[in-house]
């Protein structure tokens, strides 16, 4: 059985390859030498509270409880603005709840990864709770980046069922006659057709952000 400074040490690494960062790095960061970090590092040697502090002053969104017990999530989310409660999107007819886990395996990315790009926890691209929605307020800005992440348009994301098979392959063969479609516009005039239906999409997904933004202050009454 690993020991402490071990699972604390491979804790760290997991977190430092989430974020690119290489041993010679974290120490000139926390102004360290390379070879106590990489002691560290390596589970020979245990992580004090100098060295803690130091890396949340740096990193201030890494859970510290988790480096060190294990607890909670690696990744800490501090959040200022208005969310949208996951009741009232599935009250909506909203499948976004829904269709995270079935997108996070279709993306191909890590759950990591994802929770990195969007700023959100790792769990909601997992599965969702019995009642259908992951148990986790999304804010505006979330499912904007949510929906780039996943290359994803909003009212995709929102409206289709992507947790019924016969649905994600529907939204998979539409996506692949959309990328062929691209692929095949070889004149100027069909890149600029193209360009100006991308922007009217942008322009439905500002009014989509906009009747959600409406949607909260409904809430908030």
């Amino acid at each position: 059985m690993n020991n402490t400074k071990e699972v604390r040490g491979q804790r760290l690494r997991q977190f430092l390859d989430l974020h690119g960062i290489k041993n010679i790095r974290l120490a000139e960061a926390l102004n360290m030498s390379t070879g106590t970090v990489s002691q560290i590092v390596n589970g020979n040697k245990d992580i004090s509270k100098n060295f803690v502090e130091k890396l949340s002053k740096w990193k201030p969104n890494i859970n510290t409880e988790w480096l060190l017990f294990g607890t909670g999530e690696m990744l800490k989310f501090e959040k200022t603005e208005e969310k949208i409660s996951p009741a009232a999107l599935v009250q909506e007819g909203i499948y976004i709840t829904k269709n995270l886990p079935a997108l996070h395996r279709e993306s191909g990315q890590s759950a990591a990864a994802l929770s990195l790009q969007c700023g959100v926890p790792e769990h909601i691209f997992h599965s969702p709770s019995q009642e259908g929605g992951a148990s986790y307020p999304f804010s505006v800005i979330d499912l904007a980046r949510i929906s780039r992440a996943l290359d994803v348009p909003l009212d995709v994301l929102f409206l289709w069922d992507l947790s019924n098979p016969e649905t994600m392959r529907d939204y998979q063969e539409h996506k692949q006659n959309t990328q062929a479609i691209l692929e095949s516009a070889a004149t100027k005039k069909e890149v600029e057709e193209l360009r100006r239906i991308i922007q009217e999409q942008g322009e439905k997904i500002e009014k989509i952000l906009e009747n959600y933004r409406e949607l909260i202050e409904g809430l908030k009454k």
